[in-house]
């Protein structure tokens, strides 16, 4: 994308897309008030959808990839029992699965195509996994409704196989990559906006985002004792690749609009108080760190420079959060300091305590049956000290099938099978993203450290079984499998 004409187009396609994305939410908003305005909003997009997918199935993957970027759970519109995310991943799995069956009917294509997929053998590997886990829940009869919901969650990884066949060249990649970029922008200033409002007293405003935002499963809003409110949405963990790649193209570029980029996201990560981010992001620049000394072996005034610039970049971002919640118009009814982020790092509360409360329950149902697990549906029973439980228990016990441990959901219902499955995928992802960075790809070094913070957060924070995580992991294969020889953001 070298020529100023691609730059230009993309350029408008980012802009496009932060436009689109603020009108959607905007919309949505209304609709929490006006119901109807949201079912007509999502019938149309619905129908935009299909109409763009028949033209192109290209240009409706990217309308779902904005979706998920901003839409966390997927309900920004909802009518009737369908979701907007649900809707156009119909709509979209139709027209590209009746496509592909017109293309063996007419012998122009073969399985050999799927074969030669990228990362083709983990996915069937992990597909395999997956309808054991289909087979083992029904054999040990878990709970019908809960089966068919998770069953469902799963079913979209299904999306991996259009965009792994319909993005396979760089300009492709760039394109996919502008719109996550402007979606990205828009979440960060929804975020800083949501901040401002909460810390500066907005109401009734405030209680009508709240409400909206807790409607439509768009995120967590958190009061805390100092006033802050913990804004953390679900589709922030795009973020963590969009810091790193700004932060990287900013220090190499010397480019001073990615330097604010970088600082952006970050500014957005850590007002979302998820230790999870904190800790995967962490792991990752660790890694960073070791794999880039190890390879480039950097001269002391390198690493000097870019350490300098690192800590200005999160001194913007506290910057950023600081300025938003001490705005002096109207009077800030919250303050913030620095005791909020060490607790938040240090003191564990009820929902955590809860989480490790879980944690050896899982452990030992694990043990019953590691191989092949429990199949999805799978319940647990533990007991709690977290008061939105407690308040509605007898004595704080909770069943859930949803779990907090990420990787250890996975080997409860998919057992060892599917844990391996999934290792594999991620392991031949970064061995590819390796074996390009030592020729010199720096986008294989961004792709490698957002799969690493991924596969960390996803300890502590499930992705991996969930239509973002399988997105995110999508969006790596891709840049991984359309560039081999020239770096994508050179």
């Amino acid at each position: 994308m070298d020529s100023l004409s691609d730059k230009k187009y993309l350029y408008r396609l980012g802009i496009g897309t932060l436009i689109a994305c603020a009108a959607a939410e905007s919309l949505s908003y209304v609709s929490y008030f006006q119901p109807s305005v949201g079912a007509v909003v999502l019938l149309l997009i619905l129908g935009v959808t299909l109409v763009a997918s028949l033209f192109d199935v290209r240009i409706g993957l990217l309308m779902i990839m904005a979706e998920l970027v901003i839409g966390s759970q997927g309900y920004l519109f909802s009518w009737k029992g369908i979701s907007l995310r649900i809707g156009m991943w119909i709509i979209i799995m139709a027209v590209w699965s009746s496509r592909e069956i017109l293309a063996f009917m007419r012998k122009e294509k073969s399985f050999k195509a799927y074969h030669a997929l990228p990362y083709s053998r983990p996915l069937i590997f992990l597909g395999a996994s997956l309808l054991l886990a289909g087979v083992v829940g029904l054999l040990y009869q878990n709970n019908v409704n809960l089966f068919f919901l998770e069953g469902k969650r799963w079913l979209f990884a299904l999306i991996f196989f259009p965009f792994l066949f319909s993005f396979t060249s760089r300009r492709d990649a760039s394109r996919l990559l502008a719109v996550m970029a402007g979606a990205a922008l828009w979440l960060c200033l929804k975020t800083f906006f949501v901040i401002y409002i909460f810390s500066h007293g907005f109401t009734p405003l405030v209680y009508d985002v709240y409400a909206w935002m807790r409607l439509d499963l768009l995120g967590e809003i958190t009061r805390l004792p100092s006033g802050f409110s913990r804004v953390f949405i679900q589709s922030q963990v795009f973020l963590i690749p969009a810091f790193f790649a700004a932060l990287i193209i900013g220090w190499r570029k010397k480019n001073y609009w990615y330097i604010l980029c970088a600082s952006l996201a970050m500014a957005v990560l850590i007002a979302s108080l998820s230790r999870s981010f904190w800790v995967g992001g962490a792991c990752a620049a660790v890694g960073a760190a070791f794999t880039y000394y190890v390879h480039a072996r950097p001269s002391l005034r390198d690493t000097a420079v870019f350490i300098g610039m690192s800590v200005a970049v999160l001194a913007l971002a506290l910057g950023i959060v600081f300025a938003l919640v001490r705005f002096p118009f109207p009077k800030p009814s919250a303050d913030l300091d620095a005791s909020l982020l060490r607790d938040r790092a240090t003191k564990m509360e009820a929902g955590a305590a809860s989480r490790w409360s879980l944690l050896p329950v899982m452990a030992r149902e694990i043990s019953h049956s590691p191989l092949w697990g429990f199949g999805f549906g799978k319940t647990l029973t533990y007991t709690t000290s977290d008061p939105r439980i407690t308040s509605s228990t007898v004595n704080g016990e909770f069943t859930t099938s949803a779990f907090e441990w990420g990787w250890f959901d996975l080997w409860l219902k998919l057992g060892l099978i599917g844990v391996a499955a999934y290792a594999w995928l991620l392991w031949f992802m970064l061995k590819d993203a390796w074996r390009l960075y030592t020729k010199g790809s720096m986008s294989a070094f961004v792709v490698g450290l957002s799969i690493l913070a991924l596969a960390v957060l996803h300890f502590f924070t499930p992705y991996l079984n969930h239509p973002l995580g399988f997105t995110y992991l999508a969006v790596a294969a891709i840049l991984l499998s359309c560039q081999y020889s020239e770096d994508m953001v050179s």
